[in-house]
């Protein structure tokens, strides 16, 4: 154990010096930022590579809003709950495993598998097979004689062109007659001996005859056969295969085993494996990048969510504040009429319709409009709000634009309600007012982090990004 240890201080030793050449770019409440993440950053973000000093520092200062919030996660604590770690040790972990294994014993234990698989198929390679199952009613003599007796029947059938999928989905007794007693594809290896048997002792495009197995009588076609293929043809279904089985732990294992060689390191494969997994990180600098994205993007995630998103979208009360400050903001690109249009029957079912729902506001109107007709025989309508040019009833009625189709009997239409140039309520712009409180929220959120921790650019470093 002592051996473990003085391996872990002393790599981390040579991670210290190689970071010599990568000086802090920032610091940000107290946490350096070394000039390699923030380029990972920057050029992930800005993918035309420009890197005047200007651009440099409308980045730097995004930066800093990042790790702001980011610190501002961590002092609530959401690193440290359970679902956040284990939904950033699954990221993690799947970018770190193709990094960890020896890809070398990979490929040549995924070789091994298609060799074991080749020969496992036999000379034929594979048949295409589909079957038809038809057991015993019973244990008695009779009972095996009257299932051969309908398997000759079905045999038969197949012999005189009737569908073989036909057959099993009418006569098959196992769970494949749905899908027409279809298997797929297989080897000798990959069936019990009494199908290879049957079925690897005829040619392609044949129908077996009967033949009574452990399982009642069977009846198998031959739809067709292919070789088995080359390993590149397998290669992905065995790759599948060999990740969801766990040999990829084997193959870490295999690199930690010589990696703990080449360093003079005493200790098992497990220890080499959790030493070389937990520093990774500092070994791999891209890995590292990639990890702290995953880390510092959930946190981001979580803590915007709280402190804006869902916060803001929750509060009514805060929406309405905001919208009632800044209603001049908010104009329709073309007026919009709310309200309903009606069509009666004559144009007195109107003004009697118009006065008893005069004063009922625009949200009211089909309720009372509902009253004012309980019998459904003197009006209908459609109810707004519609923006001009979405209803060619709309546009003919309100607008005076077209010519809108006469609904018999109800040739009389008209307008209840009153064209808006801009929104009257925040949920007639929902949306657009909705994104501007959290943005502006966000702004406060950023100001109050700003005015919290201390941060400091180095813009001697900042003018190197790039260029050295």
């Amino acid at each position: 154990m002592r051996r473990f240890l003085l391996s872990c201080l002393l790599l981390a030793g040579f991670v210290s010096v190689g970071a010599q050449d990568d000086p802090v770019i920032m610091n940000v409440a107290g946490n350096d930022i070394h000039r390699s993440e923030f380029e990972y950053f920057f050029y992930k973000n800005n993918k035309d590579g420009v890197t005047d000093l200007k651009t440099l520092l409308e980045y730097s200062d995004l930066y800093v809003n990042f790790k702001l919030k980011v610190e501002d996660a961590k002092s609530m604590g959401i690193d440290t709950l359970s679902t956040f770690k284990r939904e950033y040790r699954e990221y993690r972990n799947k970018d770190a495993e193709p990094l960890l294994i020896d890809s070398v014993w990979f490929r040549n234990r995924a070789v091994a598998l298609y060799d074991d698989a080749l020969l496992a198929a036999g000379p034929k390679g594979l048949y295409e097979v589909a079957m038809i199952s038809i057991p015993p009613l019973g244990d008695s003599e009779e009972d095996v004689i009257a299932a051969k007796m309908l398997a000759d029947s079905v045999y038969q059938l197949a012999m005189d062109s009737v569908p073989f999928a036909e057959l099993a989905k009418q006569y098959s007794y196992d769970l494949l007659a749905e899908d027409g007693g279809y298997i797929g594809f297989i080897g000798e290896s990959d069936v019990p001996e009494f199908v290879s048997d049957v079925v690897f002792r005829v040619e392609p495009f044949t129908i077996t005859k009967p033949v009574l197995t452990e399982v009642g009588w069977l009846i198998f076609e031959v739809i067709s056969q292919k070789e088995f293929g080359s390993f590149e043809d397998h290669e992905k279904e065995i790759y599948d295969f060999m990740w969801k089985n766990g040999y990829s732990h084997y193959a870490k294992l295999s690199k930690a085993r010589q990696y703990a060689k080449e360093q003079g390191w005493d200790m098992t494969d497990e220890e080499a494996l959790a030493l070389m997994d937990s520093t990774l990180e500092k070994t791999n600098l891209e890995f590292g990048n990639i990890s702290r994205e995953y880390y510092e993007g959930l946190l981001l995630f979580e803590i915007s969510n709280r402190r804006v998103w869902s916060r803001v979208s929750s509060d009514t009360a805060m929406i309405e504040n905001w919208f009632a400050g800044n209603k001049e903001k908010y104009v329709f690109d073309k007026p919009v009429f709310k309200g309903c249009i009606v069509f009666c029957k004559t144009e007195e079912d109107y003004n009697e319709l118009k006065q008893f729902t005069e004063g009922t506001e625009v949200e009211d109107l089909p309720d009372m409009i509902r009253k004012f007709d309980a019998a459904g025989e003197r009006v209908r309508f459609i109810k707004g709000p519609f923006k001009k040019g979405e209803s060619s009833f709309c546009d003919a009625v309100v607008f005076n634009e077209g010519k809108a189709a006469v609904i018999e009997p109800y040739v009389y239409s008209a307008a209840l309600g009153h064209v808006a140039y801009s929104a009257e309520v925040w949920t007639d712009m929902q949306g657009k007012v909705l994104s501007d409180c959290q943005d502006y929220q966000e702004k406060l959120w950023v100001k109050e982090l700003r005015d919290k921790y201390k941060f400091k650019v180095n813009k001697k470093v900042l003018k190197t990004v790039g260029k050295h």
